[in-house]
């Protein structure tokens, strides 16, 4: 499955961006990280595309202790929606 993201930010982007960009590592255990987009749409949201996302894997990433604790002081909402194809 593909899922866009828009993301609530406590944080500036810039800040943000960093973060993001350093967790590629763990990101790529649940996603095809090579298809990875990131955008800032506005000072305060950003918004992220991955693709052939393990929905599980997600889940189990996004209520891991470790990135709860790195997201406290970035984001304040994250919204997923998942990407389907046109017919």
């Amino acid at each position: 499955m593909d899922v866009h993201l828009v993301i609530k930010l406590k944080s500036s982007y810039e800040v943000w961006e960093k973060v993001f960009i350093n967790h590629t590592d763990v990101r790529s255990k649940i996603c095809d990280e090579s298809k990875t987009l990131f955008a800032k749409a506005n000072d305060k949201t950003a918004l992220v595309t991955i693709f052939d996302v393990d929905m599980e894997g997600m889940g189990k990433m996004m209520s891991d202790p470790e990135f709860i604790k790195l997201n406290e002081g970035l984001s304040e909402e994250i919204l997923p929606y998942a990407i389907n194809p046109l017919k």
